[in-house]
C-alpha cells in the first residue's frame, strides 16, 4: 500500500493535484466510509447530508491527509493493499495467488468497509473455479496438439462449464475452441474417406472428398494444404490417364476378343442374306433353267467367306495382341529404372508432433546422421542433414509431416535416394524410452524395422543407436 500512497505523493511534487485526488479517492473507494467521506472534503466535492449539499468547512493537505491515513489507519491501508493486489492477480488470471490473496482481505475486512463480504467470498470461489478451468484449457491445449481431437473437445466443454462471467478470459475462446475441435474431426474424417476411396482407385470419388477437407482447413491440422494439394494432383492425373485407357479401351478390347468380332461380322451377313433373300423374292419369274441365282451363289459362297474371314480377323487379333505387349514391355524398361550399383541414404527427421519427444529426438537425429556418415561402406553413399533439411523446405513441408508415406516419396524423389530410415520414438511406462527405426526402400516400397531400442534414459539411446547404424550398414 505504501507504493500506491508514494504514487500520490510524487503526482503532488509534480504538481499534478487532479490526478492526485483521483489516485487517492480510487485508493479508498473500497475502504472504510467515513475516510472515503474524508477524502472527498478534501478535494472539495460536495458531500450528501440527508438530501443536502455541503463544503468542507476546514481545508487540510493531502500530504497532511496521507500522513495521517498512515498514522492512524495501517488496517484499512493493509485491508486495500492486499485487496488491490488480489484483484491484479485476478484480472492476470493467477488464480491461486488471487484465491491466497482474496482469504487473506477477508481477515482483514470489516463491516465499514465499502467492499462487502459476499464479494470477497465469491471472488475465492470464483479463484477456485479459475483454476479448474485452466486446468482443462491445458490439458485440452496438448491434447489438441497431439491430434485428439475428441479428448481435447472434452476438456474445453468442461472448461466452458466452470466458466464464470466474472472472468477476464472471454467464454467465447473456449466455444472457439471447441469448433475447432469439431472441425478438425470433420477433416480428419475426409481425409480418411479420400484416402480410403483412392486406396479403391475412386478417383473422383477421392478427389470430392479431399475438395471437402481443404475447405474447412485450418492452420495445424494434418495433412497441410501443400499434402492434400498434391495428393489431389494425383488422382486427377490417375482420372485422366483413366480417361484415355476407357476411349482406346473399347476398341481395343474388340479387337483383341474375337468372339466379339465374329459376332459383329455375323450381323453384317445376316443383314446381307436378308437383302438377298428380299432380292430373289421379287425374281420368282426368272425362268428354272436360268444359271444360279445371287442367294444360291451366296448360300454356296457364305460357309467359306465366314471360315476364311473368322481366320483373317483370329490372325489379325494375334498379331494386334503382340504388338500391345510388345509396346507395353518396351515402355516399361524405359519408364522402370534400374536399381544403382551405390544406395544413396538418407536420415529423416523425426516426426514426432510432443515438444518433450521433439526435444528428446534433437541429439538422436544427429547421432544418425553422423553414424551413417562414418559407416565407409563402399556401396552406400549418405546424404548430408543440410541435404535433406533443404528437400523438406523446398517441398514446404513440416518435419512432423515427413514421415507420411506420399512425402517419404517426394522426398526420396528430390534426394534421388534409395533408401531412407525414419525414426520414431515413444514413451512407455516407467519412463522408458522406445526407439524404433525403420528402412524404407524406394525401389520396391518395402518398409521394415531395422533398429529397435529401449533404454531408460536418451543417453542410453545414443550409444546404442551409433553402433546399430554402423553395424546396420557394413552388414549391407
Amino acid at each position: 500500500m505504501d507504493s500506491i500512497l508514494s504514487e500520490v505523493r510524487q503526482l503532488i511534487v509534480k504538481h499534478k493535484q487532479k490526478e492526485a485526488a483521483n489516485e487517492l479517492l480510487a485508493l479508498l473507494k473500497d475502504g472504510d466510509t467515513k475516510i472515503l467521506e474524508q477524502a472527498k472534503e478534501l478535494i472539495e466535492m460536495p458531500v450528501i447530508h440527508a438530501g443536502k449539499t455541503s463544503k468542507p468547512k476546514k481545508k487540510r493537505s493531502i500530504p497532511a491527509f496521507l500522513d495521517m491515513l498512515e498514522q492512524k489507519h495501517q488496517p484499512l491501508l493493509s485491508f486495500l493493499s492486499i485487496h488491490q493486489q488480489a484483484k491484479n492477480a485476478f484480472a492476470a488470471q493467477a488464480w491461486s495467488k488471487a484465491k491466497q490473496l482474496y482469504a487473506k482481505a477477508l481477515k482483514l475486512h470489516k463491516n465499514t468497509y465499502q467492499v462487502q463480504r459476499k464479494s470477497l467470498q465469491n471472488h475465492i470461489g470464483w479463484s477456485k473455479n479459475g483454476i479448474q478451468m485452466q486446468e482443462h484449457l491445458t490439458i485440452g491445449n496438448q491434447l489438441y496438439k497431439q491430434g485428439k481431437w475428441q479428448a481435447a473437445k472434452e476438456s474445453y466443454e468442461l472448461a466452458a462449464k466452470i466458466h464464470r462471467k466474472a472472468f477476464p478470459y472471454p467464454r467465447k475462446k473456449i466455444l472457439a475452441s471447441i469448433k475447432l475441435c469439431e472441425t478438425a474431426q470433420q477433416f480428419e474424417a475426409h481425409i480418411g474417406k479420400a484416402r480410403h476411396e483412392l486406396t479403391q482407385e475412386n478417383w473422383a470419388a477421392a478427389v470430392a472428398a479431399y475438395t471437402e477437407a481443404r475447405q474447412i482447413y485450418q492452420k495445424g491440422f494434418l495433412p497441410d494444404v501443400s499434402t492434400i494439394d498434391y495428393e489431389i494432383h494425383l488422382c486427377e492425373e490417375a482420372i485422366k490417364a483413366s480417361n484415355r485407357r476407357d476411349t482406346n479401351g473399347v476398341i481395343g478390347y474388340i479387337r483383341s476378343n474375337p468372339a466379339l468380332g465374329l459376332l459383329s461380322l455375323g450381323m453384317l451377313l445376316i443383314s446381307l442374306i436378308g437383302g438377298v433373300y428380299l432380292i430373289d423374292y421379287h425374281k420368282l419369274s426368272t425362268p428354272a433353267n436360268s444359271t444360279q441365282t445371287a442367294n444360291q451363289r451366296y448360300l454356296s459362297e457364305f460357309p467359306k467367306d465366314s471360315a476364311n474371314i473368322a481366320n483373317i480377323l483370329a490372325a489379325a487379333d494375334l498379331e494386334e495382341t503382340a504388338e500391345i505387349q510388345s509396346e507395353v514391355k518396351e515402355k516399361t524398361k524405359k519408364t522402370t529404372p534400374s536399381r544403382p550399383a551405390v544406395d544413396k541414404v538418407a536420415v529423416i527427421p523425426f516426426c514426432e508432433n510432443d515438444p518433450t519427444l521433439r526435444t528428446l529426438t534433437a541429439n538422436l537425429y544427429m547421432d544418425a546422421i553422423r553414424s551413417l556418415g562414418q559407416s565407409k561402406h563402399k556401396e552406400m553413399i549418405p546424404f548430408s542433414r543440410n541435404e535433406v533439411k533443404a528437400v523438406i523446405r523446398g517441398l514446404k513441408i513440416s518435419d512432423t509431416q515427413a514421415c507420411s508415406r506420399t512425402n517419404l516419396n517426394r522426398i526420396g524423389r528430390k534426394l534421388k535416394a534409395t533408401q531412407l530410415l525414419v525414426g520414431s520414438m515413444e514413451m512407455l511406462e516407467q519412463n522408458e524410452i522406445n526407439l524404433t527405426y525403420k528402412l524404407y526402400d524406394l525401389y520396391n516400397g518395402q518398409m521394415k524395422v531395422v533398429i529397435e531400442l529401449k533404454a531408460n534414459n536418451v543417453q542410453g539411446l545414443r550409444n546404442e543407436l551409433k553402433a546399430e547404424i554402423l553395424g546396420l550398414f557394413k552388414q549391407n
